[in-house]
């Protein structure tokens, strides 16, 4: 028998929700409600919630309401449910990320454990699942870290070096603005970081490519193709479209606004590379506003406010997403430093300041 000390869930999985129609579901619980869309199939969708890293998921099923809880294994954890006087109502069967059991305790109440055994769904730009992933979730790396020290990951292998050159080649003729520092050194001090805080390998591979196919002529298509669909999800949230069909730059703060709703609507990875992305950004700024005074702004076709107030509605996003997750306080404290640095008022950023 398993130690009775080890709690039997990791956590609530998800919410499962019966409507008759997904897209009037989506409707109200996404459109109305604001619960951002984590991936769809043509039967079901699942809704990310505020500061929780469960789902609420839509199905066009009937069935009544049920709460899926996440386990280590699913056999053993019926096998250790009904051990301890519940029963098991549905035996372990094959689900498409691992295996699931249906156990109901002694007062009546039905629940589902499930297993991520096979993976994590893996989704396009849109949300659509494409497969499933072998790979450790940002999810359960942000959970981890909220109890103790993150374990830095072993991302560099093969596949990392293959970014690492990809991003070389791409950013070669690249320098960091208003200096002549190569380009790449944003893009692997962005790896560094959230390797650093213990994030996945294709999570810090996401962040040495995460801006090839913004600034070079690298598509999404050609990162998935070589890195996977993760990897070419979150790049694919974090790039801007900077021209328009004339090819004419964009405004600024058209372009910054669509990088704010993509961001609220993107996958906690992606979330963890545009902090680590904005935290060196302000980093790099803070040390040159020590060193070089506030000529440094001159660099930008934006003055310190608007620069400034969009690193704050980013720092907002991710903290209501990654809570307080180390990546994230380490943000909010550069960004106070960078502030005070800058002479502008420094205040509290709340998971509520996030643009709806």
């Amino acid at each position: 028998m398993m130690d009775s000390a080890t709690p039997l869930a990791r956590k609530v999985d998800c919410i499962r929700l019966s409507v008759p129609d997904l897209d009037q579901g989506l409707a109200f619980y996404r459109d109305q409600l604001g619960h951002s869309l984590i991936w769809r199939t043509q039967e079901a969708a699942g809704l990310r919630l505020a500061q929780d890293v469960s789902e609420i998921v839509l199905h066009t099923e009937e069935m009544p309401l049920e709460v899926d809880l996440e386990v280590e294994s699913a056999d053993a954890a019926a096998a250790r449910f009904c051990e301890a006087g519940g029963r098991i109502v549905v035996s372990p069967f094959d689900i498409q990320i691992g295996r699931a059991a249906v156990v109901e305790d002694p007062w009546g109440n039905q629940l589902v454990l499930l297993d991520c055994s096979k993976g994590q769904l893996l989704t396009d730009g849109e949300g659509r699942v494409v497969g499933v992933g072998q790979v450790k979730a940002c999810e359960a790396q942000v959970g981890e870290a909220q109890v103790g020290e993150a374990q830095a990951c072993s991302g560099y292998d093969e596949l990392y070096e293959k970014a690492l050159r990809l991003a070389a080649r791409a950013h070669r003729t690249q320098v960091r603005k208003g200096t002549d520092l190569p380009y790449i050194a944003h893009p692997v001090h962005v790896s560094a970081i959230l390797q650093r805080h213990g994030f996945p390998r294709e999570t810090a591979i996401a962040g040495l490519l995460h801006d090839v196919v913004e600034d070079q002529d690298v598509t999404v298509d050609e990162i998935r193709a070589q890195f996977g669909a993760q990897v070419a999800e979150i790049v694919d949230a974090l790039s801007e479209r900077r021209s328009d069909g004339r090819g004419e730059v964009r405004p600024w703060e058209i372009r910054k606004a669509e990088a704010v709703e993509k961001i609220r609507r993107a996958s906690v990875c992606s979330a963890a590379v545009k902090a680590a992305d904005v935290l060196h950004n302000a980093q790099s700024i803070l040390y040159d506003l020590r060193h070089e005074g506030p000529g440094v702004w001159q660099r930008f076709t934006r003055g310190p406010d608007q620069i400034l107030g969009y690193y704050g509605r980013i720092a907002a996003l991710v903290q209501a997403r990654l809570g307080d997750h180390p990546l994230v306080r380490e943000l909010l404290a550069t960004l106070a430093e960078i502030n005070e640095a800058a002479g502008l008022p420094v205040g509290e950023v709340r998971p509520q300041d996030a643009p709806q």
